[in-house]
């Protein structure tokens, strides 16, 4: 048995207050339809434990590509998590300072989400102006999350970065995600093994 296949990552789940018998059956069936799935892909060739997502095939050419408009769905989907406050790392309060500072250009509609669909709101909220505001003020673990995220909307967008600059704050992004989502990452850089009950 080699040491990804003993390697068990799920025992750092731990049950929350007021967690049903019913919910922890469903952690457990969720672990396995997720394992189930990764199998699948893997046995039609798609390498899971280097990938987190099944590439896009061109029928005519055969080559993997990435459609680059959907940075702007996933950048609407961690603003939206960002202010729903589901990080636990940050203080919120500081989302609001930075919108009192007239240097970072963010607004109270992107601040609550009034327009839940706004890429510019969503651009306004992550941008490096926040980011260089929370460093200013030695708000260190919201500055290096809002930097990550502007650098990463800056490399998928692409214009103006030489390919390594995409490719570093690409990984930067990936690495803090892997970081929340598979701590043990760095030692056992498996995607497989990634935690779905996180």
């Amino acid at each position: 048995m080699s040491k990804s296949q003993r390697y068990a990552p799920f025992l750092n789940n731990t049950l929350k207050p007021g967690e049903s018998c019913n919910d922890k059956l469903r952690s457990v069936v969720a672990t396995y339809q997720f394992r189930h799935e990764v199998q699948y892909w893997k046995d039609n060739g798609v390498d899971f434990s280097l990938y987190l997502y099944v590439p896009e095939v061109d029928p005519i050419t055969g080559d993997t590509h990435h459609e680059r408009a959907d940075h702007n769905h996933l950048l609407k989907r961690i603003a939206k998590h960002t202010r729903e406050g589901n990080n636990g790392d940050l203080n919120y309060e500081r989302f609001d300072e930075a919108m009192r500072s007239p240097m970072t250009g963010l607004t109270h509609a992107a601040l609550v989400g009034l327009r839940k669909q706004s890429v510019p709101d969503a651009e306004k909220l992550l941008s490096f102006h926040v980011a260089k505001f929370f460093r200013d003020n030695n708000y260190i673990p919201e500055a290096d999350y809002v930097k990550t995220v502007a650098e990463w909307l800056e490399a998928s967008d692409g214009r103006g970065l030489s390919q390594l600059q995409r490719c570093r704050q690409n990984y930067r992004m990936l690495n803090y995600i892997l970081d929340e989502w598979i701590p043990w990452h760095r030692d056992n850089y498996d995607l497989s093994s990634l935690d779905v009950n996180k």
